[in-house]
């Protein structure tokens, strides 16, 4: 007896399958991996702005990856409503045709805003924008950059420091566990399951699991007793409405993945930039260019997010020169739309100021926590810049070895050296970041005081600063 055929997620049956291409381009192999800016370069020149790809060298595992600025906006903006972020109208997937990649588990369905779309969406999104919103900007920066100073100040006494695995990496996990309130003994087995899921090994699937327990006990344990942290804002913006702990749970999951990977391969690739462009470096060390200006003029040749795999066609339509079918993978480049020479400025000094780059997405799904991760990374830029003024390159920039190009790419290691260093400036106690939930927020006010419960506690970050450095 032959099973039913599945069906789409809205209970009908999929329709007969569009044409299918005369080929697939593999989107893996040396040229991709080497060079992947080149690679979505050639394939423009040779394809054309949508280009049918093949992501596994076993089959099955195909999209449309989009290469053009204007196909890129029309599949963000979604003014059609055809696309969706709901991984169950993956076809491919539902069939049984995709093999096992690590990248399937990044798509799986989950209750958070960008599992959703529409109003479901809007109603998932609006407690995380509300939550960011009540962090103290001024605050804020006290708190990550008294967390660098920490790790800069664990870093090896004589020769080269590699500064993805000793700050690049540990920086972000730090300062989100400590926005969202994760007390030491939660926040180190978090930091130990999120290597687990990075490494893509095979104890990945439990460690997903794992981080799942673990943010579910940090909601409950803020129900409790609410904070001065994210987690007790997001708590708090649900109100008196129907509040379920497991969705509230995959949202706080979303705020701290959100924060590690792609902004510490921003913290790497902006410190690489600055220590092989001697142009930019200089305008930077003379006040010419901000650090935040230099990292943004980064992010048109080399975005941390690269490619999106989190869009599925709901039913056939066009794009750029293709017939796309109900249920076909659509793959959003950010690396590509820097590239495309119809948005890109010509002029150096506007590439450090537009923002016309899609590093951040765009459309209902473009990121909630822009302001955040580039407080982030202009700290740790530029407190390393302080702490190191005449960092350099240790090795070729040639013989840097790279992590996977699919979605979020940075060094391996980034070994950089100094032959001064300065010392951090003695604070007595680290800064506030944010008041009670519920608390009205005055961006003018001055931290409160040592002991008043809404002050954050940041100093206690300092055993798991070491943890980070000995793992």
């Amino acid at each position: 007896m032959t099973s039913p055929a599945p069906l789409m997620p809205d209970g009908t049956p999929w329709p007969p399958r569009a044409g299918a291409p005369a080929s697939h381009v593999p989107m893996y192999g040396p040229e991709f991996d080497n060079d992947p800016v080149g690679f979505y370069r050639n394939l423009r020149e040779k394809y054309g702005p949508v280009v049918p790809v093949e992501v596994d060298e076993r089959g099955g595992f195909q999209g449309w990856l989009v290469l053009g600025h204007r196909e890129q906006v029309e599949v963000l903006n979604n003014r059609s409503g055809v696309y969706t972020h709901d991984s169950r109208w993956w076809r491919d997937q539902v069939e049984g045709r995709v093999p096992d990649h690590p990248l399937v588990q990044q798509t799986e369905r989950r209750r958070n805003m960008f599992s959703a779309d529409g109003v479901e969406h809007r109603r998932l999104r609006a407690p995380v924008e509300q939550a960011l919103a009540g962090l103290h900007p001024e605050h804020t920066r006290g708190y990550v950059d008294h967390l660098a100073d920490q790790l800069i100040d664990a870093f090896p006494a004589f020769g080269p420091v590699d500064v993805v695995n000793w700050y690049a990496q540990p920086l972000p996990m730090l300062v989100m566990m400590g926005l969202l309130g994760l007390p030491e003994e939660r926040a180190t087995a978090v930091s130990q399951t999120v290597l687990e899921i990075v490494q893509a090994g095979p104890g990945a699937a439990a460690a997903a699991r794992r981080l799942d327990e673990l943010m579910r006990e940090q909601v409950e344990e803020k129900l409790k007793a609410p904070g001065a942290d994210l987690t007790s804002w997001l708590i708090a913006q649900y109100g008196t409405g129907v509040f379920d702990p497991d969705e509230v749970a995959d949202q706080v999951r979303v705020l701290l993945q959100g924060g590690l990977g792609p902004t510490s391969a921003w913290i790497a690739s902006t410190l690489l930039r600055l220590v092989t462009d001697d142009r930019l470096r200089g305008d930077v060390e003379s006040g010419v260019v901000t650090v935040a200006e230099a990292a943004n003029r980064v992010l048109w040749d080399d975005p941390p997010v690269h490619n999106v795999f989190m869009n599925w066609a709901t039913g056939p339509t066009t794009l750029g020169q293709y017939e796309i079918g109900a249920g076909d993978l659509v793959i959003v480049s950010m690396a590509a739309s820097g590239l495309d020479p119809a948005v890109r400025p010509v002029e150096e000094e506007a590439l450090r100021a537009s923002r016309a780059h899609l590093a951040w997405g765009a459309g209902p799904h473009a990121c909630p926590s822009q302001e955040l991760g580039t407080l982030i990374v202009d700290c740790a830029v530029r407190r390393l810049l302080h702490r190191l003024p005449a960092l350099r390159l240790a090795i070729d920039e040639r013989d840097l070895a790279w992590g996977p190009s699919y979605v979020v790419r940075m060094p391996v290691e980034l070994p950089l050296m100094s032959p001064t260093r300065v010392p951090a400036d003695t604070t007595a106690e680290p800064p506030a970041f944010m008041p009670v939930p519920g608390a009205a927020v005055d961006p003018t006010a001055p931290p409160p005081p040592p002991g008043d419960p809404r002050r954050g506690q940041p100093g206690r970050w300092r055993a798991l600063s070491t943890w980070f450095l000995r793992k």
